[in-house]
């Protein structure tokens, strides 16, 4: 289901690429310039940038930058009791915000690159 949600997010960066692109007037400047856009190599620079990202930082890097982001997204004491006033309840393991969730939690993730 995630790799589905990651195309999906891909076409829409693509459509909005191509939107962008081809206003009037940037549409000429790319012209004259030279620049032919074409959405399928548009689609495969959008993939190959995202995951080119991952390969180059290794996985020693993305575990220690994990762990660092885990340690400063710390949440207030109170914040539970907030979030109840405005409704917001805390999502389930096996619930549909699990599944529409864009990142696994932190703690999968270097587990994920923990194992080889």
């Amino acid at each position: 289901m995630r790799i589905f949600l990651l195309l999906a997010r891909h076409l829409v960066i693509l459509a909005l690429i191509s939107i962008v692109f081809n206003l009037p007037s940037l549409e000429g400047i790319l012209i004259n310039n030279g620049i032919e856009l074409n959405p399928g190599s548009l689609l495969i620079f959008c993939g190959l940038f995202s995951m080119g990202g991952a390969q180059f930082a290794g996985r020693a890097s993305m575990i220690a930058a994990l762990q660092r982001l885990k340690a400063e997204q710390g949440f207030p004491e109170d914040l539970p009791g907030q979030l109840a006033a405005l409704g917001i309840r805390p999502g389930k393991v096996g619930s549909l915000s699990a599944l529409l969730r864009s990142h696994p939690p932190l703690d999968g993730r270097v587990l994920t690159l923990q194992c080889p």
